[in-house]
């Protein structure tokens, strides 16, 4: 039986094996598929969620979970480095996040607070804010959260802050290839 072979496939093989072996394999198995036709790259807006406050009720429980969310971005996007940075400062891994030393510490409205700005390669990664909570603080626990996204258009980084999170993505940096798997899925 033969099938179109996709024009886009990469296929990324891992362990411990002969590469020229595994080279002969790999050209038997997909050289005599035919080629597959061009596609058109996909042209889609991304508009972002629709705002919104999904509430789901439940009065057997005594904590909650506040989840914002939005578009985040593309890897190719030449903010790609500095929006690290930015969510380095305002959802980092460290205690000393903003997220963490406002909502959690400050205001104590959170167990645990946190975030990410997602890239990924061909389309927007997702923002998202998160916040586990007693269920009386939820509104509050959300409306701090929104604030601290507000501040990061209007309170500019510390030097402090600046060079904590630059040395964060940077020393982290070397952990995205400190495996032949992640090495070789970076490169796929």
């Amino acid at each position: 039986q033969t099938c179109a072979l996709p024009i886009y496939i990469i296929v990324a093989v891992g362990g411990d094996f002969d590469s020229a072996e595994m080279e002969a394999k790999l050209r038997k198995a997909f050289e005599p598929l035919q080629r597959g036709t061009a596609i058109e790259p996909l042209k889609v807006d991304f508009t972002g969620p629709t705002p919104g406050v999904y509430f789901a009720d439940k009065e057997d429980v005594n904590q909650s979970t506040v989840e914002i969310v939005g578009l985040g971005t593309v890897r190719s996007n030449p903010d790609y480095y500095a929006l690290s940075v930015m969510n380095e400062i305002f959802s980092g891994g460290t205690f000393g996040n903003r997220l963490v030393q406002n909502v959690r510490t400050r205001l104590g409205l959170a167990y645990a607070v946190g975030g990410a700005y997602g890239a990924t390669y061909d389309h927007p990664g997702v923002f998202r804010s998160s916040a586990g909570t007693r269920s009386v603080k939820t509104v509050e626990a959300a409306q701090a959260i929104l604030d601290e996204i507000g501040r990061l258009k209007t309170n500019p980084p510390t030097p402090e802050e600046m060079h904590k999170a630059k040395d964060q993505v940077l020393n982290s940096f070397i952990f995205n290839f400190d495996t032949p798997e992640k090495t070789l899925n970076e490169q796929a």
